[in-house]
């Protein structure tokens, strides 16, 4: 009969033979290659650590993903806001009631804040038959310019 016992050095299983004849160093034998209990891999809690950091790191990157998408349907529904606002007090019409997204990258603002420039461009017509563009460029939440292209004053 073997026992196996990993060896120190390399971790291998090595065999011992057991005495056929009893004697009562075979039971001091026995009882020093024993198994030893198991020990806990020390590396299995650091793959869980690994495992529960990605995990929060997709969590966080779904988060910002999200924030970003209802960030700039706030920006974008201002934008629609200022549009229909500008084509009103010049008295044109502001064409398909929408604004689309030109352009979109990193600024600061007045306090040093770093914050989103988001620049829309919109249709507009003085007369319901030409259209004309119209473009806004807002820093965060604020409007930072309206610029229109030449038209007529009716």
């Amino acid at each position: 009969m073997s026992i196996h016992r990993p060896h120190p050095s390399t971790g291998c299983p090595s065999v011992r033979l057991k005495c056929p004849v009893p004697s009562p160093w075979n039971e001091v034998m026995a009882m020093e290659l024993a198994p030893d209990p198991p020990v806990l891999d020390a590396n299995a809690g650091a793959c869980g650590t690994i495992a529960a950091m990605w995990e929060l790191g997709l969590l966080a990157a779904a988060g910002l993903a999200g924030w970003l998408v209802v960030d700039a349907l706030r920006a974008r529904e201002a934008a629609v806001a200022v549009a229909r606002s500008a084509c009103q007090q010049r008295g044109l019409q502001f064409l398909d009631d929408t604004v689309r997204s030109l352009r979109t990258r990193l600024a600061r603002d007045d306090q040093g804040r770093a914050v989103l420039r988001r620049t829309f461009v919109f249709e507009f017509s003085e007369d319901g038959v030409s259209r004309r563009d119209g473009s806004i460029t807002m820093l965060g939440a604020q409007t930072e310019s309206v610029q229109l292209d030449p038209f007529r004053l009716v």
